[in-house]
Formats: C-alpha cells, structure tokens, sequence
C-alpha cells in the first residue's frame, strides 16, 4: 500500500471513531480499531524508509560538501538543510502515528466498558 493511501486511511479511520457510532457501537469500534491498526503499520513501514532515506541522503549529501571542501561545520549544516523538508515530513508522520495508537488504547477501553454495559455488569 502506498503511502498517501495508508495516511487517508488512517485518517480516515480516526474520523470514523469520533462519530456517533464510533462512541457507541462496540462492534463498529472495533472493526474502526482493526482499520487504523493496520494503517498505522503500514504508515510506519513507509516512516522506516523514509527514516533510512534520510540518513543515506544526510551522509552523501555531507560527503559531497566535505568534497567541494567546505569545513565540517559548514558541511553538515548544508547536509541539514537539504534534508530538512523530509525530516519534517517524517516527524508530522509519527505525530499522526503515535496519535493513533493512543486511540486505538482509549478505543479498546470503550470496547470494553460498553461490552460490560450490554452484559449488565456495570
């Protein structure tokens, strides 16, 4: 799955939560969690790549300054900024990550409060 794709379904999932049926209807709750769970992980497999394109870029990027002769400093300052547009994009992605696992926590635990409500035992 691509990455656009993955990010409008974990977005998308995390819409479909904050509805009505998203508060109160367990199984829809879940099937919505199985949704951004899956989503998530593949989110996260593009963010390793991306995590790994940026080192390797960041390390070229300095060599080829170190090569010009630029000083280390200056270097690695240039390396920075030309990678800065994918780091950004990286840390927005884990944002939306990290997010997602917290719902996908409080949704498993509205699971199951409402599962104990329809039993009776609450």
């Amino acid at each position: 799955m691509d990455l656009q794709t993955s990010i409008k379904g974990m977005l998308d999932a995390r819409s479909a939560l904050r509805s009505p049926r998203g508060i109160n209807d367990p199984s829809y709750i879940s099937e919505q969690m199985q949704r951004l769970t899956q989503f998530c992980g593949s989110v996260e497999e593009h963010l390793a790549e991306l995590e790994e394109k940026i080192e390797v870029d960041e390390m070229n990027i300095f060599n080829g300054w170190r090569a010009d002769g630029k000083s280390v400093n200056q270097a690695e300052t240039l390396a920075k900024q030309e990678v800065g547009a994918l780091k950004g994009q990286v840390k927005k992605l884990k944002r939306y990550v990290d997010s997602s696992w917290s719902i996908i926590g409080v949704a498993q635990s509205r699971v199951n409060h409402l599962s104990k409500v329809i039993v009776g035992q609450i």
